[in-house]
């Protein structure tokens, strides 16, 4: 392999890394949202339940 050859395959693999962790860094984000609409969710219900109590 020449000296070009092997910066070219750097740089690809380099993106690569990194669209690979973009793509689990926005798939870890997902997940805290759809964590984050059952907390809410789980308080609404919560709520709810002590009303019909009153």
């Amino acid at each position: 392999m020449d000296g070009q050859t092997l910066s070219l395959s750097t740089v690809g693999l380099w993106l690569w890394y990194h669209e690979r962790n973009q793509e689990q860094r926005d798939r870890t984000e997902q997940e805290g949202e759809k964590e984050e609409k059952k907390k809410i969710e789980r308080k609404g219900t919560s709520i709810d339940r002590e009303r019909k109590l009153d």
